[in-house]
């Protein structure tokens, strides 16, 4: 199984927690994770090399140049680091022909085999979406779009590499960041639903991409809840979505647990 990371050093503990969470799920599959990032430092990756040791992982870092995105927007939130999964046919080795981005601040507590080797269907990507039709359309509106489109997530993205190297061209990429930047919100999730989000199978989102937010609103409409007991015999990632992190003060949610079965004292 191919894993697709991309983080800065402020990511590196979360990585780890992530590559625990889902070594330890996935005993029986032997994890190659591909870690795009710019900036890392040798004692970053020393860190991530000590604190990610498991039988079944390799890690593999792949530095690469932040010059073709020079020009796009970022926010504290969104690095420039959020752009390199767009790149990943290009960087990642040719014989790989398929890989499953994840966010660092996701959590894995189940096998990923049934959703890794899930039917492309001649799509690009296999995600979820957090957006309904409402917001679709707005999305659609504010970047000048027409068509039927999916806005993904991007938490978590099931990427057909053999399909990317014919379609994803970077000249399209810059050319839409060039002429949108000011319009542009989500940032990279912006440029799939623009240029590819007619090529987006979707996933369920309660299975593989659960956040707190998604449970508080489904919850309200639904007169069977999502609960813990829920969570503990359907998910498979959790997803700590926004700001509402269970590493922080404040957290609201029932999603803590998971976290914190994974997390780790630094030394």
């Amino acid at each position: 199984m191919n894993i697709l990371v991309s983080i800065n050093s402020k990511f590196r503990h979360l990585m780890c927690v992530m590559l625990k969470s889902l070594c330890d799920n996935n005993r029986d599959l032997q994890i190659n994770v591909y870690c795009l990032h710019t900036t890392l430092t040798e004692d970053d990756k020393n860190y991530i090399l000590q604190n990610a040791k498991f039988d079944n992982l390799n890690i593999n870092f792949i530095e690469v140049s932040d010059a073709i995105f020079q020009h796009a927007p970022t926010v504290r939130r969104y690095p420039f680091e959020i752009y390199y999964r767009l790149l990943a046919a290009e960087v990642l080795p040719e014989q790989l022909d398929r890989i499953l981005y994840l966010d660092v601040d996701v959590i894995v507590k189940g096998n990923l085999e049934d959703l890794y080797n899930m039917d492309f269907r001649d799509n690009l990507f296999l995600a979820t979406t957090n957006v309904g039709k409402v917001l679709t359309w707005f999305n659609s509106l504010r970047l000048s779009l027409t068509g039927k489109r999916i806005y993904p997530n991007t938490g978590v993205v099931l990427m057909n590499l053999s399909k990317m190297r014919e379609v994803v061209k970077i000249d399209d990429i810059v050319e839409f960041i060039n002429n949108h930047k000011r319009a542009m919100a989500l940032y990279d999730e912006d440029i799939i639903f623009a240029l590819y989000g007619d090529k987006i199978g979707l996933i369920d989102s309660r299975i593989y991409n659960l956040s707190d937010r998604q449970i508080a609103k489904y919850n309200r409409h639904h007169r069977k809840k999502i609960d813990k007991k829920w969570v503990d015999e359907h998910n498979i990632i959790i997803h700590y979505l926004g700001p509402n992190k269970p590493w922080k003060t404040g957290y609201k949610g029932i999603l803590k647990p998971y976290y914190e079965k994974y997390e780790f004292t630094e030394e």
